[in-house]
């Protein structure tokens, strides 16, 4: 094998590569006896017939072709090793010369592009004040409170917040609809987990009581039901409301802080841990106005291939999310 290997603009380079002599015919007879053990020659067992008869039923294009196959792969591989290449996408391969007595390919590859860096020492950025108001401390305590909070039956009416715990059927022009059913559905009212205007329909009912909620689909919706109204049969099993715990230590436990015995305390402990995260995250973006300084001094070019190739794979990516949601 011949190699020719030739750097171009733009991050790419050709590599030429050339077989001929022992080494192309070699490629040749073992492409060949590839092809003879599918060969039927009547007479023979498969695989055991002359060559000669086995010569008239195979096209010899395609003897070279697999040829190609055979020697071009590792021969890629070598180059790419020796000359310390590293392909960013698919390379584009050209066959110029092809004969019983010679191979010439052409292997055009996009490299990493080759990035010039201006100034970056130095750089001046305003780090930016963390303060951690005691607005801040109370939303993130209620926060807390609301995760650990208990529901609690309860026999009256259903208000906002509450969870109720409901069987529903779902109906377009008088016909039941896939999917617009459910037996034992904690919904919480308020959370706008449903279609708009459904849970607020449910605020007053009681547990034992069924009720008929209309509601309009968005028109982003299913195609089947966009813009559409509809009719939800709900009957309610049970209203559950919060039972928001109290700031005592089995609370504080419950949060992670062992040792805290009041609620003062408590808030200390969540102001220093909302302050630690402003102030990491005031780091994280420090550091990248930082970078991005830097990277406005730097001079790169990088090829449309590259880019394309990136595109391909975020559609690739995107559309398999889509398949896996159904």
């Amino acid at each position: 094998m011949q190699k020719e290997v030739t750097k171009l603009e733009n991050s790419q380079t050709n590599i030429t590569l050339s077989f001929s002599g022992e080494e192309w015919a070699n490629a040749q007879k073992k492409a060949f006896n590839k092809l003879a053990n599918n060969v039927e020659v009547q007479g023979f067992r498969k695989g055991h017939a002359p060559e000669n008869l086995v010569r008239q039923k195979i096209n010899q294009a395609q003897v070279l072709n697999d040829a190609i196959d055979v020697v071009l792969q590792p021969a890629y591989e070598k180059v790419l090793t020796e000359e310390k290449l590293v392909p960013f996408v698919q390379p584009e391969v050209e066959v110029t010369k092809i004969s019983e007595s010679e191979l010439e390919v052409i292997i055009k590859i996009t490299t990493a592009p080759e990035v010039t860096l201006g100034s970056y020492k130095g750089l001046k950025v305003a780090r930016e004040a963390v303060e951690v108001t005691k607005e801040e401390i109370d939303a993130e305590i209620a926060r807390l409170c609301a995760n650990n909070a208990e529901l609690i039956v309860k026999d009256t009416e259903a208000k906002l917040g509450d969870t109720t715990v409901i069987d529903f059927k779902g109906f377009v022009d008088g016909k039941e609809f896939d999917g617009g059913s459910a037996e034992n559905f904690a919904l919480e009212l308020g959370s706008n987990q449903f279609v708009p205007g459904f849970e607020e329909q449910l605020v007053g009912t009681k547990a034992g009581e069924s009720k008929d909620v209309v509601v309009t689909f968005p028109t982003q919706y299913v195609p089947e039901l966009a813009g559409k109204e509809a009719t939800f049969k709900v009957t309610v099993n049970e209203v559950k409301e919060k039972k928001v715990p109290e700031l005592n230590e089995d609370f504080f436990k419950d949060c992670g802080y062992d040792n805290v015995k009041d609620a003062t305390e408590f808030k200390e402990k969540n102001k220093k841990h909302l302050q630690e995260h402003k102030e990491h995250d005031a780091e994280n973006k420090y550091e990248n106005e930082l970078i991005k300084k830097a990277v406005e001094n730097i001079e790169v070019e990088i090829n449309s291939e590259i880019i394309d190739s990136e595109v391909d794979r975020m559609v690739d990516n995107y559309r398999y999310e889509l398949q896996m949601q159904g």
